[in-house]
């Protein structure tokens, strides 16, 4: 995680200097079976000239929505064999080599939240110690492995809607990092004293009420719409990852299913798209923040927010699958397969 942090820190910090470049996420949704569910296929790319390499990312999947303790959220149903099709292909931007294949579970994880933390280095306090979190899941590990890297974090209090899961995070997050990671029982709990709130869940609405704001808290959200309006218009400082659109294309009426529908006015439909939207003057962007052309935190009173979303991932896979692919070169790791495999004699 320490690894993925300062890759990430650097590749951001390279597309705030203009040294680097990000395309939209898209999405191609379409209707799959059983009735309900839905295929979608999403590609992103990034180049970062320093590090010489392009990554693009790709994901097969299959998703529906549920509604799992009163909350509605998206669920990715397994394929191929029992598991998930996810793959960041690597290439050099010197010879256009296919460097690499590589599974993108585990990368994508820590590339979440390891720019989660890249932020919070900047925009929350240095004497942060306490982390309230919410979501007990695979993204939640993350976070907390994360936040360690740029924080002294000594408590972290965890809240999901699924008691059992909670009190299990707990105690196996206990012993991987030897913090005192304890399972509350309400929301405010787990915001009541923190330093650092970050929500890590696929629910689709707030997690967090503004009414539990305290001065000098950050705030943190993988999803877009972990935070209520009100704690929008409460935060002196509001940051996301970069400019740019999510990309969404519906094979139906979008009429459908609204949830799915791309908005060029927001990057996004949904109660998150209208908060873009509302809050978009007020809104800076972390490449900028990591060169020095937008505002840090200034006093230990305010209230920081960073939402996850923009266009970025195609800059967080070419940082984290090129430290990755370097490492496996070194350790030896991997297989070997003839690039001629991948190289036709006649041009496209």
């Amino acid at each position: 995680m320490k690894a993925c942090v300062s890759a990430l820190e650097e590749g951001f910090a390279e597309l705030g200097r203009g040294r680097a470049v990000a395309s939209n996420r898209r999405d191609s949704h379409s209707p799959s079976t059983p009735k309900g569910t839905y295929y979608r296929f999403n590609t992103m790319e990034g180049i970062i000239y320093k590090l010489g390499v392009c990554a693009q990312r790709i994901d097969s999947e299959r998703i529906t929505w549920k509604k799992i303790d009163g909350i509605v959220r998206q669920v990715e149903l397994p394929s191929a064999d029992g598991g998930f099709v996810g793959l960041v292909y690597l290439y050099s931007i010197r010879d256009c080599r296919l460097l690499a294949v590589l599974n993108d579970s585990e990368i994508q994880r820590r590339r979440v939240a390891g720019v989660c933390a890249v932020a919070a280095k900047y925009l929350s306090r240095k004497d942060s110690k306490v982390l309230g979190l919410y979501g007990s899941g695979w993204q939640a590990e993350a976070q907390v492995l994360a936040m360690k890297q740029v924080r002294d974090i000594e408590t972290v209090k965890v809240y999901s809607p699924n008691p059992a899961h909670r009190r299990q995070f707990a105690r196996r997050m206990s012993l991987a990092t030897g913090m005192d990671v304890v399972a509350v029982d309400t929301p405010m709990e787990a915001a009541h004293g923190a330093d650092i709130v970050s929500a890590a869940t696929n629910a689709r609405q707030a997690v967090f009420e503004s009414s539990w704001l305290t001065p000098g808290l950050h705030l943190c959200g993988i999803g877009g719409g972990d935070y209520d309006e009100k704690t929008w218009e409460a935060s002196d400082l509001i940051y996301m990852c970069a400019k740019g659109f999510h990309e969404k294309y519906l094979m139906e009426n979008p009429r459908m299913r609204p949830d799915l529908k791309y908005d060029h006015m927001t990057s996004s439909g949904g109660v998150e798209g209208a908060l873009y939207k509302k809050f978009s003057k007020r809104t800076n962007y972390l490449p900028q923040l990591l060169v020095g052309k937008s505002p840090k935190r200034s006093s230990s009173e305010q209230v920081t927010l960073f939402q996850k979303v923009g266009t970025s991932q195609g800059i967080e896979f070419a940082s984290t699958a090129k430290a990755v692919y370097d490492q496996a070169l070194k350790q030896g790791a991997g297989r070997e397969i003839p690039n001629k495999w991948f190289v036709q004699s006649t041009p496209q």
